[in-house]
């Protein structure tokens, strides 16, 4: 586990409501179809994605949105909506890019008790940020980012 700040950055993002699991998934798979389309992915692209609901959020209300990392003279793409990711300190945990470690990392970060074990003070007002930069993909990881005060 590391400490880092991440910069505030221009994103465009794709957003899907309703319940957690594949359909973020075919989210995903959009969301890289339409950087291939516009000419964007590539080995130093960042995605993240963002779960924005709450553990008693009901199934078919859970908002999920895919996220891409662009400059500022970057035109928009079609489909896609616009937004900042405000700038924050982290802490950013490595797991590997399966299914299963990453709900295990989603089991551990629902538990009540979480603060608890942590060396840190968790942001729950903020959201967890999956990062996936396309270099750590292809090594079979990706990261989370807990927001810390």
């Amino acid at each position: 586990m590391n400490i880092e700040t991440i910069p505030s950055q221009r994103i465009f993002y794709i957003r899907r409501i309703g319940e957690y699991g594949t359909g973020n998934l075919k989210l995903m798979t959009t969301l890289k179809e339409r950087l291939k389309q516009a000419n964007l992915f590539n080995e130093d692209l960042v995605i993240y994605g963002i779960a924005w609901s709450g553990p008693n959020t009901p199934k078919e209300q859970c908002v999920y949105d895919v996220c891409v990392t662009v400059s500022a003279s970057q035109k928009k793409i079609e489909g896609m909506e616009e937004s900042v990711l405000e700038s924050g300190k982290y802490a950013i945990y490595k797991v590997k890019h399966t299914k299963e470690a990453v709900q295990a990392f989603w089991m551990e970060w629902g538990q009540s008790d979480i603060q608890n074990k942590q060396s840190f003070v968790v942001d729950f007002d903020r959201p967890i940020l999956e990062r996936y930069r396309v270099k750590q993909i292809d090594t079979g990881y990706c990261e989370f980012c807990v927001p810390i005060d």
